[in-house]
C-alpha cells in the first residue's frame, strides 16, 4: 500500500523542515532533526549570533545538510566555526575578533565572509567539493593560514595584513589576490588542473614568496617590494608581470615563460643554476645582460641631477 501525504506535511518535507513526526522511511533526517545550534528556515540550518561575545564555544553545524552561520557580534564565536560536515557552507565572520577560533568549511559549495577587524583569527580551511570562496576584508584578517582546496577556488586578501599565514590552493582553477599592504605576507603556492591566478597587487604583498603549478598560470607581481625573494612557476604556459616589484626573481620551469614590465631578471632559472657549465655560463651572461639594461632603464627614468 502507497503512503500518502497531505498537501502541507509533503511541503514541509520538501523545504527540508518538516515536522519530525513526519517519516516517509527515508535515512537522511530533515533539517529540524539536526539543526539544535540554530533554527531550520527554508533547508537551511541558520545559527546567529549576533550579540556581543556570542556563542562562545565552537559552532558546529550538523554533517549533510546545509548550514548559514552568522556571526556577527564582537568577539563573537569566539571558538571558531566547524562547518566541514555540512552539504554546504555559508559563513560570516562579521565583527572585531569573530570567529577567533579557527574556521573549517566544506560540502558542495562553501563560502566564508571574514569582514570584521581581525576576524578568522586562527586561519580558513575550505575542502569543498565545488566552489570554494574566501574573503578576508579587513585589517589583519585570516592571519592563520589559509588552505583552499575545489573546483573553483577564490581566495580574495584585500585587508591590510590579512592572509599573513600564507595562502595554499589546490583545485581546478584557483584565484589568488593579494592586493593589499601586508597581505599574503606567509607566501602563495597554488597548483590547479586547469588555471591558476595570482595577484599581489599591494605593497609588500607576498613578500615570502609565490609558487604556482598549472597548464596555464598567470602571475602579477605588481605591488611595491612584492613576490620577495622568488617567483617559481611550471607547466605548460606561464606569464608573469613584475613591474614595480623590486628584486622580483623568478624561476620559470614551464613550457612557455612570457614577460612583462621593467624587471631586472632573467628566465633562465639562474635563481638556481644549472649545473651545466655551458647553461651557467649563459645564463651568467644573460642575466649581466638583462641587468645592465634594467639599470639603463632606471637610469633613463630618474636622470641624476
Amino acid at each position: 500500500m502507497t503512503r500518502r501525504l497531505a498537501p502541507l506535511a509533503l511541503l514541509a518535507l520538501l523545504a527540508g523542515c518538516g515536522e519530525r513526526k513526519v517519516d516517509v522511511g527515508a535515512a537522511v533526517p530533515s533539517v529540524e532533526d539536526v539543526c539544535d545550534a540554530g533554527t531550520c528556515e527554508a533547508g537551511v540550518c541558520n545559527v546567529e549570533c549576533t550579540k556581543y561575545q556570542a556563542c562562545p564555544t565552537r559552532v558546529v553545524c550538523p554533517a549533510g545538510v546545509p548550514c548559514k552561520v552568522a556571526c556577527k557580534g564582537q568577539q563573537s564565536c569566539l571558538g571558531g566555526v566547524d562547518c566541514a560536515k555540512a552539504s554546504s557552507c555559508d559563513i560570516e565572520c562579521g565583527d572585531y575578533l569573530a570567529c577567533a577560533g579557527k574556521v573549517d568549511c566544506g560540502g558542495k559549495d562553501c563560502d566564508v565572509r571574514c569582514k570584521g577587524q581581525s576576524s578568522c583569527g586562527k586561519g580558513v580551511d575550505c575542502n569543498a567539493a565545488g566552489r570554494c570562496a574566501i574573503d578576508c576584508a579587513n585589517y589583519g584578517t585570516c592571519a592563520g593560514k589559509v588552505a583552499a582546496r575545489g573546483e573553483d577556488v577564490d581566495v580574495q586578501c584585500a585587508g591590510q595584513s590579512s592572509c599573513i599565514g600564507g595562502v595554499t590552493c589546490d583545485g581546478r582553477r584557483c584565484a589568488v589576490a593579494c592586493t593589499a599592504f601586508d597581505s599574503c605576507s606567509g607566501g602563495v603556492a597554488a597548483a590547479a588542473k586547469e588555471t591558476v591566478s595570482v595577484r599581489c597587487t599591494g605593497q609588500s604583498s607576498c613578500v615570502t614568496g609565490v609558487r604556482a603549478s598549472a597548464p596555464d598560470s598567470g602571475i602579477a607581481c605588481t605591488g611595491y617590494d612584492s613576490c620577495k625573494p622568488k617567483v617559481s612557476c611550471d607547466g605548460g604556459i606561464c606569464a608573469l608581470e613584475c613591474s614595480n616589484a623590486v628584486g622580483c626573481l623568478h624561476c620559470c620551469q614551464a613550457v612557455t615563460c612570457t614577460e612583462s614590465g621593467d624587471t631586472v631578471v632573467t628566465w633562465l632559472s639562474y635563481g638556481v643554476p644549472s649545473k651545466s657549465t655551458v647553461l651557467h655560463y649563459l645564463g651568467l651572461r644573460v642575466f649581466g645582460f638583462v641587468l645592465r639594461g634594467g639599470i639603463r632603464k632606471l637610469e633613463r627614468r630618474f636622470p641624476p641631477r
